[in-house]
């Protein structure tokens, strides 16, 4: 696990693994986590379900290469709020975020359909 100040009240935690999931939350308290769907051990969309039985107020934003609507369904699915493709812009990350801490849904508009 890596843990970087990024600004004033923000860290990132990060961890290589979906296993350190609730590990993680319980030592820095996020209020938004970004899941890569792609992990080994254990992948995204399995350790956003697990975070979500135990942690069932957890704002949790996928994000991936998977531009297709079967993996982003899944993500949903687990408990995700959001879900943003790696190549999204920083505005997307931005709005996405923002509506994650109002509890709104936000989904990449590059998603294919």
């Amino acid at each position: 696990m890596k843990l970087r100040h990024l600004y004033a009240d923000a860290f990132i935690a990060e961890s290589s693994s979906g296993k350190n999931g609730p590990d993680l939350i319980l030592a820095h308290q996020p209020d938004i986590i970004f899941m890569d769907i792609s992990m080994p051990d254990l992948d995204g969309i399995a350790a956003t379900r697990q975070i979500r039985e135990v942690f069932p107020e957890q704002k949790i934003i996928g994000f991936s290469m998977n531009d297709n609507d079967e993996t982003l369904n899944r993500m949903m699915k687990a408990g995700a709020i959001g879900y943003l493709l790696k190549t999204d812009d920083l505005e997307d990350y931005r709005i996405c975020i923002e509506n994650a801490l109002e509890g709104n849904t936000f989904i990449s508009k590059n998603i294919i359909k």
